[in-house]
């Protein structure tokens, strides 16, 4: 019998290709069955996110979960987002989610008024600056709001620059689509399994 055709007479040699290929191949099967019982765990756990009921077609629902920053564009990707997010109790990361949307709706508004008004007041976003700044204070455990950015917005606040105000605010918006680009990586592979509720 040819050594290669039964283990019995197989000695690996951990040089050798047939013993790598065997080691790939196992490898390759665990980590299968790891990420099937995971993912089957993810979907009893998280369960439905509302992906069947918002109006969205399939090819507009994988257009939207593509990528981190068209899901937060999108109003209906934030709503299917914040579900996952709250299925899945990742409480810092809707706090990150609440602060993005914040910020977006602050910049937002003082277009709008910078529009609508002959000589607007920097009163208004203050105010608001203000709220975002408190609101990133509380966010003490996530990393990308650090000291430097909390520095800027005393420094932005203090000079009443709107310009400046307005640039802390989009850092912070930028920042906080960093830091849920991990837990993006999970929704969108979620959003593609089918509803729990439809088995």
């Amino acid at each position: 019998m040819h050594p290669f055709q039964s283990d019995r007479y197989y000695i690996p040699n951990r040089g050798g290709c047939l013993y790598h290929v065997r080691q790939c191949l196992q490898s390759a099967l665990q980590l299968r069955e790891l990420l099937q019982r995971d993912m089957a765990g993810s979907s009893k756990t998280i369960g439905c996110i509302g992906k069947c009921t918002s109006g969205l077609s399939l090819k507009e629902l994988d257009w939207i979960t593509d990528n981190i920053q068209r899901t937060l564009a999108d109003e209906q990707g934030r709503k299917i987002f914040r579900k996952y997010l709250s299925r899945g109790r990742r409480k810092t990361d809707l706090a990150c989610l609440d602060l993005y949307e914040q910020v977006a709706e602050y910049i937002d508004n003082e277009c709008i008024h910078r529009l609508s008004t002959k000589s607007p007041s920097v009163e208004p976003l203050l105010a608001d600056f203000n709220l975002a700044l408190s609101a990133a204070k509380d966010l003490d455990d996530v990393s990308e709001i650090d000291l430097t950015l909390l520095e800027r917005y005393v420094q932005a606040a203090d000079s009443r620059s709107r310009e400046s105000m307005l640039d802390v605010l989009e850092e912070t918006r930028f920042k906080m689509m960093n830091h849920l680009r991990q837990a993006h990586k999970g929704f969108q592979a979620y959003a593609k399994m089918p509803c729990p509720q439809s088995k």
